[in-house]
C-alpha cells in the first residue's frame, strides 16, 4: 500500500455505485476486464513520472495533463476528454478564492485526475463510492464533479453577499463608519473568482456540444443543469460586482461631502480673520505711533471696531449665502 499513499488513490468503480482500492500492478488486468472503471487521483508532483512508467495514456495528453499553469478548459481527443477547471480552496488555512485546479483525463473506462491541492468534491466523490452510492459511469463522475464545484462556489458566493447586505446596514446606521476596506477586499475577491468562473462555464458548454460516445442525452441534460447554476453564478458575481462598486462610491462620496464641508468651515474662518489679521498688521507696523495708543480706551476702541468688521463680514457672507 506505499504505492497508494505516494500516489493518492487507485480505484476500481465497480459501475454500480462501489469501488476498491487497487495498486498500479493491477491497472493493466483491470483494463482488461470487461466491466469496471479505472480511477487514477494523483498529485501534480508525481503524475507525469507515474504515468510515464506506467503508459496509461499517449505522452502528449500526459504533458497538458501535468502543465504547470492552467485555465479552465477541454479538449476532446480520440473519445477521450481532457478537461481543466477550478473549484474553491476549502483547505484549512488558505483563501477559499484562491482556486485549486482539478485537471482530469477521461474516457469511458478511464479516469485520471490530478490535482495541486487537496479537493473536497473529490473527498466527496470518495466519501459516496464507500457508500455504494457513487458514480456509476465516467460521465455521472464528471456531472457530480462539476456539480459538487459548482455548489461550493454558490456558497462562497452567498457568503459574500451576506458581507456586502451588512456593509450596507452597518453604513446607513452610521455612514461615519469607514468601512471602504472591507468593501474593496471583497470587491477583489468576487474578481478573483470570476475569473476562473467565466472560462469554466465556456468548458463546461464546450462539453456538451462534443459528441462522446460515453455522453448520452441524460448526461447532456445534466451538463446543462451545471452549466446553467454556473451561468447564475456569473450573473451574481457581476451583480455583487456592481453593487460593491455602488457601495464604494457612495463611501467616497460621503467622505467627499465630509472633507467639503470641514475645508469650507476653515475657507469661512480664513475670510474672516485675514482681513481682521490684516488690519492689526498694520496698526503693529505703523512707525509713527498706533492710533490711540495713549488713550486708556484705545484697546477697547481697536476690539470693538475690529467686531464691528467682522459682523459686517458676516451680515455680507450671510446676504450672498455663502454661510
Amino acid at each position: 500500500m506505499e504505492v497508494q499513499k505516494k500516489y493518492v488513490n487507485i480505484q476500481l468503480l465497480d459501475g454500480n455505485g462501489g469501488a476498491k482500492e487497487i495498486t498500479e500492478k493491477d491497472i493493466s488486468r483491470a483494463m482488461a476486464l470487461p466491466s469496471g472503471i479505472i480511477w487514477l487521483h494523483l498529485d501534480l508532483t508525481q503524475a507525469a513520472d507515474f504515468l510515464n512508467e506506467y503508459q496509461i495514456i499517449p505522452e502528449k495528453i500526459i504533458d497538458m495533463l501535468c502543465a504547470q499553469e492552467t485555465r479552465p478548459r477541454i479538449l476532446v481527443l480520440d473519445n477521450g476528454m481532457l478537461a481543466t477547471f477550478r473549484a474553491i480552496n476549502l483547505n484549512k488555512g488558505q483563501k477559499p478564492e484562491d482556486m485549486t485546479s482539478i485537471r482530469m483525463w477521461l474516457t469511458e473506462r478511464l479516469i485520471i485526475t490530478v490535482k495541486r491541492r487537496n479537493l473536497h468534491s473529490i473527498a466527496e466523490i470518495n466519501s459516496m463510492l464507500r457508500l455504494n452510492a457513487g458514480p456509476c459511469a465516467t460521465s455521472e463522475f464528471l456531472n457530480i464533479l462539476l456539480m459538487h464545484i459548482t455548489e461550493h462556489t454558490d456558497q462562497l458566493v452567498d457568503g459574500y453577499d451576506g458581507k456586502l447586505d451588512d456593509i450596507e446596514l452597518a453604513i446607513k446606521k452610521d455612514r461615519s463608519i469607514v468601512l471602504s476596506d472591507r468593501v474593496n477586499a471583497i470587491c477583489k475577491k468576487i474578481i478573483k473568482i470570476r475569473r476562473y468562473i467565466l472560462p469554466q462555464r465556456e468548458a463546461i458548454l464546450a462539453i456538451s456540444a462534443n459528441k462522446l460516445s460515453w455522453l448520452s442525452d441524460e448526461d447532456v441534460f445534466e451538463l446543462k443543469q451545471v452549466l446553467d447554476a454556473n451561468m447564475r453564478l456569473l450573473e451574481d458575481l457581476d451583480a455583487m460586482k456592481d453593487r460593491s462598486l455602488i457601495i464604494q462610491n457612495e463611501i467616497h462620496a460621503y467622505e467627499q461631502t465630509q472633507m467639503n464641508q470641514r475645508m469650507y468651515i476653515l475657507s469661512m474662518i480664513s475670510v474672516v480673520f485675514i482681513p481682521l489679521g490684516f488690519i492689526t498688521g498694520l496698526l503693529g507696523i505703523n512707525v509713527a505711533g498706533i492710533p490711540g495708543a495713549e488713550s486708556h480706551y484705545g484697546f477697547i476702541i481697536v476690539c470693538a471696531i475690529l467686531a464691528l468688521i467682522m459682523v459686517g463680514y458676516i451680515a455680507i457672507m450671510r446676504k450672498i449665502r455663502w454661510i
